[in-house]
């Protein structure tokens, strides 16, 4: 692993690279064990990750385009973030060095957050037919020309994405998020053992699982447009908008097909809005909003949906049945028909 100054000069410095390398194996193993992440890409992510060592105090950072270096504004006063060291583009992709820029002003699970933005983060653009290539960092998705000009921001779902880090490192670290609570108490919800699309998307290396996602939160759920969804805040503001957090539930609850499934659901998602409702920075844009009959009442619709769905289907399979029935009834009845034909024939052909 590479280790670089604030002049993006290499350096040598085997315990920062040693406890950031212990952290990503860490990561890499939590991804593929509980939500089967391919192991292969998150390693191929770590192995061409670097370390930038820096200051507080900087506020600019150095970068190198095609070979050239440039002092650029840093895009954050954070203690820890990540970003590009190195972009080239050979006339047909650009290809990206990803780096963790780190000062030693930092807690584990803020090192974890930012480790977490590094494995999701594909470090090339190749462009289809129309010209134009798309980055993507884990569910936030930018498309370029081949002049590196931003022309499609479409599903530039920052906020969403931080939700979704924030989340990882937390459970990771087992902690409660610390910082974008609102977005990662809504990710929460969305990913579950019956449906982890979510968090496939974001360590995908295709952008059409992000869209598919997209897509499926749109059609399973009539509370909110998925561009909502790519719209959530950015910043790591508390405040959680009630139709989204409608909309995000009933897209879960719509995967679960039975009763067994909703109960087990139930259990899993009553300890995230119990987290959300004793979470004192968390506001909802309703004022009246009450989070507890809220969910009550959803998980009771859920269950005379469930309920109406059965009562139908097994009204569907009693008429299948009886139709079953009588057609084998009716096989029958031809059968002996014929039999008793052929016994005819064939007395008649004896006498």
């Amino acid at each position: 692993m590479k280790v670089y100054n604030s002049e993006l000069e290499l350096i040598e410095n085997k315990q920062k690279e040693s406890e950031v390398s212990n952290i990503l194996d860490t990561e890499i193993s939590f991804a593929t064990e509980e939500y089967g992440i391919d192991e292969q890409i998150l390693r191929d992510r770590a192995n061409s990750l670097a370390i930038v060592e820096r200051k507080m105090s900087e506020k600019f950072v150095t970068q190198e385009n095609n070979g050239v270096k440039q002092k650029t504004k840093a895009p954050t006063t954070a203690a820890a973030f990540t970003g590009t060291t190195k972009q080239s583009f050979d006339g047909i992709k650009w290809d990206f060095e990803t780096a963790i820029f780190i000062t030693d002003n930092n807690n584990l699970h803020n090192v974890s957050h930012e480790l977490f933005h590094a494995l999701s983060e594909k470090t090339e653009i190749t462009f289809d037919d129309t010209g134009i290539g798309y980055l993507k960092k884990g569910v936030s998705i930018l498309g370029y020309d081949k002049a590196d000009n931003l022309v499609d921001s479409e599903y530039n779902a920052i906020g969403l994405n931080e939700g979704i880090t924030e989340l990882l490192a937390a459970k990771m670290d087992g902690i409660a998020p610390t910082a974008y609570k609102a977005q990662a108490y809504l990710a929460d919800i969305m990913i579950s053992d019956k449906n982890n699309s979510l968090v496939k998307a974001y360590f995908s290396n295709e952008d059409k699982d992000v869209k598919k996602f997209f897509d499926e939160f749109e059609k399973r759920q009539n509370k909110v447009s998925a561009k909502e969804l790519v719209n959530l805040s950015k910043f790591a503001v508390d405040e959680m908008n009630v139709s989204v957090l409608e909309g995000v539930l009933d897209y879960t609850l719509s995967y679960c097909n039975n009763m067994d499934e909703l109960k087990n659901e139930r259990t899993r998602l009553l300890n995230i809005f119990t987290a959300i409702a004793k979470e004192p920075e968390i506001e909802f844009n309703d004022e009246s909003f009450d989070i507890k009959a809220f969910f009550k009442d959803k998980m009771l619709a859920r269950r005379d949906e469930l309920t109406k769905e059965n009562s139908i289907d097994n009204v569907k399979r009693t008429i299948e049945n009886v139709r079953t029935s009588q057609v084998v009834e009716q096989i029958q009845i031809a059968k002996q028909i014929v039999i008793g034909k052929d016994d005819r024939e064939t007395e008649a052909e004896r006498t």
